[in-house]
């Protein structure tokens, strides 16, 4: 009978410190989160065209590809239709960085 005393006891003390550790660990999450946001801002902030761009291509390349999908290429012309998407991503971002000149 002690053994499951003991037992409930150390469950109970052990649910206890997953409920106290669970919360830590929301706020060791937000404040990631926060600073994730934080070096994001500071990295748009210092170059803003470049991260333009990387996001543009981060959604248009599974755009090209996803709409190439029933088309028969070869793995090199899928390649050069990505760089050259890459490449006007580049151009997109460029073109949109006018408006803040």
């Amino acid at each position: 009978m002690s053994s499951e005393t003991g037992g409930t006891v150390h469950g109970a003390t052990a649910a206890g410190e997953g409920r106290a550790a669970s919360g830590t660990e929301e706020q060791v999450l937000a404040g990631r989160q926060a600073g994730l946001l934080a070096r994001v801002q500071a990295a748009y902030d210092a170059h803003p065209r470049l991260l333009t761009w990387a996001v543009l291509a981060v959604g248009m390349v599974p755009i090209l590809l996803w709409a190439s999908r029933d088309v028969s290429l070869l793995l090199h012309q899928r390649l050069v239709l990505v760089a050259a998407t890459i490449g006007l991503a580049g151009l997109c971002a460029w073109i949109i960085g006018w408006e803040g000149d």
